[in-house]
């Protein structure tokens, strides 16, 4: 899948000078999912492809990720975003995954990860599947990031 990316959509862009980081995993960045709702587009590192896209609580926003997996197996998603005090705290994400009941997390997108990489946790992908991560700032008490989210082989 990531073959099939522009170059710079597998970038991770800190900010800071130094040279872009190229991420390892399968990597879907703000310009592959699907929107509903306003979103705007924001560039304040770090980013995965140079911007991300964000929207506020009354926007009933949602973006959606799609992916599916090469082989069957455990894996790490880990959704990129640059934390801000206007950003939620209360973001409610949640992973759909074929035949499998759905994981609901609450992130709080007003903390940056190191290098922007928050860790949703490690699951268990059927190969072929469709699955997705869906982000949504509907009822959220601030501005929801949609950057990127990256699937890592974990086993």
């Amino acid at each position: 899948m990531n073959q099939d990316l522009p170059r710079y959509a597998q970038m991770l862009n800190l900010g800071d000078g130094s040279d872009l980081e190229k991420l390892s995993g399968i990597v879907l960045d703000d310009t592959m999912a699907v929107f509903k709702g306003e979103w705007s587009k924001t560039g304040l590192p770090p980013n995965v492809g140079g911007a991300a896209r964000i929207a506020g609580p009354r926007a009933e926003g949602q973006a959606r990720f799609e992916f599916s997996v090469p082989a069957s197996g455990n894996y790490q998603v880990i959704l990129y975003w640059a934390g801000h005090e206007n950003r939620a705290s209360n973001s409610r994400c949640v992973l759909e995954r074929q035949g499998q009941p759905e994981e609901v997390r609450v992130l709080n997108q007003r903390q940056t990860a190191p290098k922007g990489a928050n860790t949703l946790g490690t699951f268990q992908f059927n190969a072929g599947a469709t699955n997705a991560v869906v982000l949504h700032s509907k009822g959220t008490d601030g501005n929801v990031v949609a950057d990127a989210v990256e699937i890592r082989r974990a086993d």
